[in-house]
């Protein structure tokens, strides 16, 4: 709808100027364009409703204000007094509430706040919400104000990707450039995954997330390239069976000494431990519990680790001479 407003009226640069605009007279029209699309008679009324915030000041208003001083001995009043619509408790609750956020920002960076978010006893998030709810009929000057505070305190797009941006956006601060042909490998997992997941949905973003993926480092051919943050759990399965055999081979049984143990770059011991405690919990074994049952039969004994260790290398010592065996052990030990 914008590229077309801006071909029909000769000015192409309208299409940039509503994406990066989210307040304002120009985008209160457009935005009411777009929802009353297709709708009845009362949708194409509200169509041509001017907000309160921009409705020029009829000369009668004036008049009537300039009498009532001159008979109410209020020339002194401020000028708050005198707007229309508008009340000096509004304005106090504004600036107020604008001091707040401003806090809030210096501490971290943004407004991208959730609904119960409070700064002391001042309920931030549910002020934010309001501006952001109220934000076609705002002054110029309040929403001025707010965008200093956060230029992205009224998207067009959820919160909720905000925040996710934002997460991603102090991780590349204190890490770094983000490696997406690798897969985000330094990143928090949910981090990686929502990376990826916007690289995959690259050409539906908003112009301006585009902008913002682009601060972080991730161009239209970066996000082209990205591979996923984790591999599939299937993947990582035969992964592990493969060490679990080969761990085997090496030294006998699976009974490891601690859940920390790794195995050529696995995490074997907490794999194991995990798949333990996994199979206590499932009635039927799954197809990678039965393959660890033929890997080592006594993999998950019902009885403790250290005991099947031990039988272990009781079993492995060959037949010595009286007491040979208790010698042997004691030398391991």
């Amino acid at each position: 709808m914008p590229s077309e407003l801006g071909h029909r009226l000769w000015r192409p640069w309208l299409t940039e100027r509503l994406a990066a605009c989210t307040h304002g007279p120009l985008f209160a029209w457009a935005y009411q364009c777009i929802r009353t699309k297709g709708g009845g008679a009362d949708d194409e009324q509200r169509l041509w409703q001017v907000p309160l915030a921009f409705r020029p000041r009829l000369l009668a208003d004036v008049l009537a204000g300039y009498q009532h001083r001159q008979t109410a001995g209020t020339e002194g009043l401020p000028a708050q007094k005198r707007l229309r619509g508008h009340s000096a408790h509004a304005e106090s609750a504004f600036a107020t509430g604008l001091a707040h956020a401003r806090t809030y920002a210096a501490q971290h960076g943004h407004l991208a706040t959730q609904r119960d978010t409070r700064v002391g006893s001042f309920a931030l998030g549910k002020w934010v919400h309001n501006q952001q709810t109220h934000a076609l009929a705002l002054p110029a000057e309040k929403a001025a104000a707010l965008k200093e505070v956060d230029p992205w305190w009224n998207i067009p797009w959820s919160v909720k990707w905000q925040r996710s941006y934002y997460r991603a956006r102090d991780h590349v601060r204190r890490h770094g450039p983000l490696t997406a042909a690798d897969g985000f490998p330094d990143t928090h997992v949910l981090t990686g995954e929502w990376l990826y997941l916007q690289c995959t949905d690259y050409d539906s973003l908003h112009p301006e997330q585009r902008r913002l993926m682009a601060d972080i480092g991730l161009t239209a051919q970066a996000a082209a390239s990205a591979r996923p943050r984790r591999t599939s759990r299937t993947a990582g399965i035969d992964t592990a069976l493969v060490r679990a055999r080969a761990f085997v081979a090496e030294h006998g049984c699976l009974a490891l000494a601690t859940k920390n143990i790794s195995y050529q770059g696995f995490p074997l011991g907490q794999w194991l431990n995990a798949q333990r405690s996994l199979g206590r919990r499932q009635d039927e074994a799954g197809p990678h519990l039965q393959v660890l049952d033929e890997i080592d039969v006594w993999w998950n004994p019902p009885w403790p680790l250290a005991w099947q260790r031990t039988w272990h290398r009781i079993r492995a010592c060959p037949r010595p001479a009286p007491g040979g065996c208790r010698r042997a052990l004691a030398g391991r030990q």
